[in-house]
């Protein structure tokens, strides 16, 4: 927050329940979730962060 006041750059927060604020992070996310996570069963959290690390 620091390097970004200090560099004049606003830091704007998407308001809660209004994902389409943030389209890219959305469909980045839905393409982890359709094509990345459904190839597996997973069952941890950690199993499913040790496939999105690979």
């Amino acid at each position: 927050m620091k390097w970004a006041e200090e560099q004049g750059i606003n830091i704007l927060h998407i308001q809660p329940g209004k994902p389409q604020q943030n389209a890219y992070i959305e469909r980045y996310s839905r393409t982890v979730r359709h094509e990345w996570l459904d190839q597996y069963i997973i069952d941890s959290i950690e199993e499913a962060q040790d496939h999105a690390t690979q």
